[in-house]
């Protein structure tokens, strides 16, 4: 308990439940059908424990919880957050991970009075670990949001919020550009299903046809900025309805050692050695900007080579992908889009597709077409040293790299016609 702004306040702490991992669970059918304002089936329990402890008040009454942040900007927070506006939510606390550096999510302290919300502003803290007691801190750096509403909350102070509604104001989302968006294949069995090196020779070497199911496989966590690196992994792809018995009988020994656990998952095929459909086979072999959900800063790489990837990896095909990189990857972007995506407690964000596929971006025009052009020209020029055997031990060619990134950022700042001050508030963040 401690007391602000003349209140003394007990925190409560919900448990934090994935509602999709009850998929199985009697319980999800059970709060799917209480008719909660907050129930989302992507969301988490503590959304409801929010909805049903303002229920629970009487009339003026007071609730402090202390969860994980994600509603804030996750999409499943779409309906939490609309509950809250209908009444008074008085204080905002973002711890993000600065107090709990154990904790493996961010959280934050949301203190609402149980009254129609007339005013709509709310005094929200972004906390940073700081030498002043918490009480302190959020006295001294408090700032007022105006309006919240259901899109995405997000605690700045002026400069800031400004420049994020001009970004918004200028960009156009990603969704609505002339692309489309893809997860990678889902095997539900990565032990079997996928292989380092040595099985991979070992299998070929037994029939060497096995050769023609097996592909290179790149894992989310070996993707950077522009760059990655192949870490002995390799898919076997087994198609939908390939006979694998017959066709590849060395994939299918190996495969039979898994069989028991195979046959249950729930991303199998017309066998159980199959992988589950996929309408987007060729799209691995296509021109393509790959990503992993989480990292922690932008780092979009360009593919032109036939690889497959794991399922923490994202790829978008379609129209102006050099351009598009060159935004996704700028300086301009490592600080805008904490904004609208969820945070994890070490620094990182989740790349998860609803949260990219908002990062607005410039519309190509007849005044912004030759700049545009640049941006492609220098992208070309990264490509040509990022792609260069041996780039990740060379710092020649790693300096050579950052200083053309220096130079598409200064033309990706003229997109968004921004001044001097939202420069420098871009470049002391970043």
């Amino acid at each position: 308990m401690f007391t602000l702004d003349g209140f003394d306040i007990v925190i409560g702490n919900p448990p934090y439940v994935q509602l999709q991992k009850l998929k199985k669970n009697p319980l999800q059918e059970l709060y799917k059908k209480a008719s909660y304002q907050t129930y989302d089936s992507s969301g988490d329990l503590y959304c409801l424990f929010y909805e049903h402890a303002v229920n629970m008040l009487k009339s003026n009454g007071h609730l402090s919880y202390i969860t994980s942040n994600k509603w804030m900007r996750a999409n499943y927070g779409h309906k939490l957050r609309n509950f809250f506006i209908k009444y008074n939510p008085l204080k905002l606390i973002d711890l993000g991970s600065a107090v709990f550096e154990s904790a493996t999510v961010d959280t934050n302290i949301l203190f609402l009075q149980k009254k129609p919300n007339t005013s709509i502003s709310l005094s929200a803290t972004q906390y940073k670990k700081s030498d002043l007691p918490l009480i302190d801190f959020i006295n001294q750096n408090s700032i007022i949001l105006n309006k919240p509403n259901a899109e995405a909350w997000f605690i700045g102070n002026d400069a800031e919020y400004k420049l994020k509604q001009k970004i918004e104001k200028l960009g156009k989302p990603l969704r609505n550009w002339n692309i489309r968006m893809q997860r990678s294949l889902l095997t539900g069995l990565n032990e079997a299903f996928i292989i380092d090196t040595a099985t991979k020779e070992s299998l070929c070497k037994a029939d060497p046809k096995s050769i023609e199911i097996i592909r290179p496989l790149l894992k989310g966590k070996n993707i950077s900025k522009y760059s990655y690196t192949w870490a002995d992994s390799w898919l076997i792809n087994t198609g939908f309805d390939l006979d694998v018995p017959k066709l590849f009988p060395a994939v299918y020994n190996h495969l039979l050692k898994f069989q028991t656990k195979a046959a249950i998952r729930d991303d199998q095929g017309a066998n159980w050695w199959n992988l589950r459909a996929c309408s987007y086979y060729d799209d691995f072999e296509k021109e393509k900007i790959i990503w992993s959900d989480i990292a922690k800063e932008p780092s979009f790489v360009f593919l032109n080579e036939n690889l497959y990837f794991n399922n923490t990896v994202y790829m978008i095909l379609g129209d102006e992908i050099k351009y598009l990189i060159a935004v996704l990857n700028s300086r301009l972007n490592k600080w805008y889009f904490p904004l609208i995506a969820s945070g994890l407690g070490d620094k990182s964000c989740r790349y998860f597709k609803v949260f990219v596929e908002a990062i607005p971006i410039p519309l190509i025009n007849k005044i912004n077409q030759s700049t545009i052009k640049n941006i492609e020209t220098l992208v070309d020029k990264i490509l040509s040293r990022t792609e260069k055997e041996g780039y990740h031990e060379d710092k020649k060619l790693q300096s050579e790299v950052h200083e053309i990134e220096s130079e598409i950022d200064k033309l990706i700042y003229k997109l968004y016609e921004l001044n001097p001050e939202e420069i420098k508030l871009i470049e002391q963040a970043s």
